[in-house]
């Protein structure tokens, strides 16, 4: 079991910030890095996903599967993502709050928590500049199988999307 979380920031620079100590914590703890993805709202709210590489490194912060399945339930719905990952076992409370977190102008983390535990990535980043809240939902090794089965089938939804538009 894990917990799926998203950390809500006033900026993206706080969240790109708040991203890199979240790595570092997973570093000190030496467990295995998570993926984290930053999305961001401009603000004319539209909707981008930010994934974050490390400064001493210069590689990811993560694969951004969580990341990027996740925050496609920050976009209006086009691809049907809502029902989608709430049929695949994510708790629908969880679901329906996503999109007001994200005012236009802030970021947002999303990452998944399995050995570090939500108390000690909370108590983490509520110490970080521009730290607005965080929520999270507990997820079964059966969620997580078929919310990455949701991941995998995206590019599908994407190009079924775009050929339904072109034939307007």
């Amino acid at each position: 079991m894990s917990d799926l979380m998203i950390a809500v920031f006033r900026t993206p620079a706080a969240a790109r910030s708040a991203a890199e100590a979240l790595a570092a914590l997973q570093d000190t703890a030496g467990v295995e890095s998570e993926d984290i993805a930053v999305v961001l709202r401009s603000t004319d709210g539209s909707v981008a996903l930010d994934l974050l590489t490390r400064r001493d490194t210069g590689k990811p912060l993560g694969g951004g599967r969580w990341g990027a399945t996740i925050a496609l339930l920050f976009l209006d719905g086009a691809l049907g993502q809502p029902a989608v990952v709430v049929n695949a076992g994510l708790d629908p409370r969880f679901v329906s709050q996503l999109p007001a977190t994200l005012d236009n102008g802030a970021a947002a983390i999303v990452f998944r928590a399995r050995k570090l535990g939500v108390d000690r990535v909370v108590a983490t980043l509520s110490t970080r500049p521009g730290y607005l809240e965080a929520i999270h939902t507990r997820m079964t090794a059966a969620t997580e199988t078929a919310l990455l089965a949701v991941h995998d089938a995206l590019p599908q939804r994407v190009a079924a999307l775009n050929m339904q538009e072109a034939g307007r």
